[in-house]
């Protein structure tokens, strides 16, 4: 679960924090910062995923506009099942050269470290903080992404799971489409390939499917389900 999110030079953010609970509503004029949120929970949670560099996800452009600060700083505080770890991530970016680095990038528990990565230097750390390999790493990417899964780091690859399933969506009913060729098991912010995620979904776990329709039929009057039907030999359109 995710507890705590800090912005600092980050388009209106400057030193900004937010702590959630179990049901968080953010209310506000337009242009006050609620998408900007949820949009740097999307590109942290990329960027944990190895999906994209640094300067890909976090461009010069979003910098506040008003700071003359070049470093952008981000923290997630998130729950797993039995601590609350300390995600933080400082991003430094060079005007000139129109690029952007990690100069630190870190995984705490309470004070002590699970993962570092300062300077273009990965630190790992055991379960119980011992140290563990050190190695260069690429300052554009995020060195906590390509860790190998070990018996001695299951808290590190605990957070890093949880945040790689977070889910942003800013629903564009335009660009969604009805229908499916193949399935995919990340649903896109925009929702737009929600049938090939359905698909997915329902193939792998129907009776989670199956449940969310009876909460469905409870709250929507009228509705009975979303079905896939057949259009072609490997085309499947949504149908309610």
């Amino acid at each position: 679960m995710l507890k705590r999110i800090h912005i600092d030079n980050y388009k209106c953010f400057t030193n900004f924090d937010l702590r959630f609970g179990e049901l968080t509503l953010l209310l506000g004029v337009n242009g006050c910062g609620k998408s900007a949120v949820f949009e740097v929970v999307g590109k942290l949670r990329d960027f944990v995923r190895g999906d994209a560099r640094v300067d890909e996800l976090f461009p010069a452009a979003d910098v506040t506009h008003w700071s003359t600060k070049l470093e952008q700083h981000f923290e997630l505080e998130i729950a797993i099942p039995v601590e609350v770890c300390l995600y933080r991530l400082v991003i430094e970016h060079s005007l000139e050269r129109r690029s952007a680095r990690v100069i630190r990038e870190e995984l705490l528990s309470g004070d002590k470290p699970l993962f570092t990565f300062v300077n273009g230097d990965v630190q790992l750390y055991r379960d119980d903080h011992s140290e563990g390999p050190k190695y260069s790493f690429d300052w554009t990417q995020s060195g906590l992404a390509p860790v190998a899964e070990r018996h001695d780091n299951t808290r590190l690859c605990a957070f890093r799971d949880q945040v790689r399933r977070f889910v942003t969506l800013f629903l564009q009913t335009k660009r969604m489409r009805s229908g499916s060729d193949s399935d995919t098991d990340r649903l896109s912010d925009s929702g737009e390939n929600f049938a090939s995620w359905y698909q997915g979904r329902l193939q792998e776990n129907p009776r989670r499917i199956f449940e969310a329709m009876d909460h469905l039929r409870d709250v929507l009057p009228g509705f009975v389900d979303l079905r896939l039907v057949q259009k072609g030999s490997d085309y499947w359109e949504l149908q309610a």
